[in-house]
């Protein structure tokens, strides 16, 4: 097994257990958040991270563009234009939380435009935004250093480091709820965490690669220079166009349905998002394994990888589909009460936006490591715009429904359909037609399997924690056995059993 391969087992293994145990923990924390504090901050809690992730568009996608810059020169060996890069990063997300901070500061006056109703809290609604902000200004503060990490295929520290920020912060923020039920400190311990992760990041950095503190004097190359200029223009406007349409949903649902509508609906993304957590991190670690790989690959060697990874995240994302369709209402009842229910339309739509974003991982990651940022300026623009109209059209008449379903179609038919096209085109150098049409197939077999899985969870009548159980075993087997009768014979799952096989005799040696 190559040292590449390697690591990319490495970066997965650990950055799905971390992402398992984040999972865990998450629920722990909720459940004394919901026990201790109000469904209103909850509502609170999911809109203001909405609108930070609206603030975010300040980074332009410097980040993805640095990250991209890097493989080449890492692959080389090439430590210079390494440490000028990461000079050239610092500047740019020192500026980044500047202009974050700058921004929210003036939004913070302006929070009674957003929320239909104030909610009935005895904290000052201003401060708690501004405290968000600050924390979202910390996020950019020596963050950058973690590029390295990702660029020399070390993701794995980045999860181990983050778990442990993780585990103090939740930890301390339980205790502090159960003792003083004050939601300002639990704010501040989330300040003082994310400011902990990233001195811990910057200290391994420092000691793993002490040259990138290094200065030679030098300035960037032109060439390079001009070539990050170029993607970053490039990533800025689908960036923008990205988070405000990300970041809209629980504004909308704010402004026509109600804040503590924000609040019941975050449980389910709360699941969702951890899910996908665990699913995104993992996959995610292989994503510099593939910049690297893309440096020097054949079209053939491309389409191979592409086409086992595609039914990789395609069967993970489905199976994650089906189960928050079939078990999220079965389950939430058990964890916090029946008065978090939301309607099982409403799950759907929920889910449905990961699952669109989830299958197309493989496009994502190849549409980076490739640098094809400028062809996607359009798309993430058309995205941008025709998600908030539907949203706002759809949330008045539907309510959470509407807002949900409104961002699955607009994706679906704007960034994910031009992503995958640009993609075959210009990076598989294949007809994106074959794209569609496999597309299209999953997508019916998908519902096939929901269809049919729904039924056979919905034949198990016990009631409580035992019936839910039987239903998870129930829901595992019927998903996943349609999937191995769906896809067993075809060419990617036999080249990924023949790498699973690979792998695993490997690490009994």
């Amino acid at each position: 097994m190559s040292n590449r391969t390697q690591k990319s087992v490495k970066n997965m293994t650990i950055g799905m257990l971390s992402q398992l145990f984040t999972l865990w923990l998450s629920f722990v924390s909720r459940t004394v958040f919901i026990k201790f504090l109000t469904a209103e901050y909850l509502g609170i809690s999911g809109l203001f991270s909405n609108v930070l992730t609206v603030l975010s568009f300040a980074e332009l996608g410097i980040g993805d563009a640095m990250t991209y810059a890097m493989y080449k020169p890492v692959k080389e060996d090439n430590r210079k234009l390494v440490n000028q890069l990461m000079v050239v990063y610092k500047k740019a997300y020192t500026g980044i939380a500047v202009v974050v901070g700058a921004i929210g500061l003036g939004l913070s006056f302006f929070l009674s435009f957003i929320i239909a109703e104030p909610p009935d809290i005895p904290e000052s609604l201003q401060l708690i935004f501004w405290l968000y902000v600050v924390n979202n200004m910390a996020s950019y503060i020596l963050t950058y250093k973690k590029s390295i990490l990702i660029a020399y295929q070390e993701n794995y520290i980045v999860s181990e480091v983050q778990q442990i920020a993780s585990l103090i912060q939740q930890i301390a923020q339980m205790i502090v709820l159960c003792f003083t039920k004050q939601y300002i400190l639990y704010l501040i311990i989330q300040i003082l965490c994310t400011i902990l992760n990233n001195i811990i990041i910057s200290v391994v950095v420092k000691k793993r690669y002490p040259w990138i503190n290094e200065k030679d004097g030098e300035e960037l190359p032109q060439e390079v220079s001009k070539e990050i200029f170029k993607n970053v223009k490039a990533l800025s406007i689908s960036k923008i166009a990205g988070v405000v349409s990300n970041g809209s949903d629980n504004i909308i649902i704010s402004k026509f349905v109600g804040l503590s509508s924000v609040g019941v609906a975050s449980n389910y993304t709360m699941i969702i998002n951890s899910l996908n957590g665990i699913l995104w991190n993992g996959l995610s670690s292989l994503t510099s394994s593939f910049g690297n790989f893309n440096v020097d690959s054949t079209i053939g060697q491309r389409r191979k990888l592409f086409n086992e990874l595609f039914l990789c995240s395609y069967w993970l994302y489905g199976f994650m589909t089906i189960g928050i369709i079939t078990l999220a209402n079965s389950f939430v009842p058990l964890w916090v009460g029946s008065n978090y229910l939301v309607p099982q339309g409403v799950v759907l739509a929920l889910v449905l936006i990961t699952y669109i974003s989830g299958v197309n991982f493989p496009v994502y990651t190849y549409q980076s490591t490739l640098g094809m940022f400028d062809k996607m300026k359009i798309p993430y623009v058309l995205f941008a715009v025709f998600n908030i109209l539907l949203s706002i059209l759809l949330g008045k008449n539907w309510g959470l429904f509407g807002v949900y379903i409104a961002t699955s179609i607009t994706r679906l038919c704007t960034s994910e359909v031009s992503s995958g096209y640009y993609v075959y085109r210009y990076g598989l150098k294949l007809s994106p037609l074959k794209y569609l049409k496999k597309y299209v197939i999953y997508f019916l077999i998908l519902i096939l399997n929901i269809l049919v899985t729904n039924y056979a969870v919905s034949l198990v009548q016990i009631a409580g924690i035992i019936g839910f159980s039987i239903k998870v075993v129930t829901c595992t087997v019927v998903c996943n056995a349609i999937y191995f009768v769906c896809f067993f014979r075809t060419t990617e799952f036999r080249n990924l059993l023949i790498r699973a096989k690979g792998l695993l005799s490997s690490r009994r040696k």
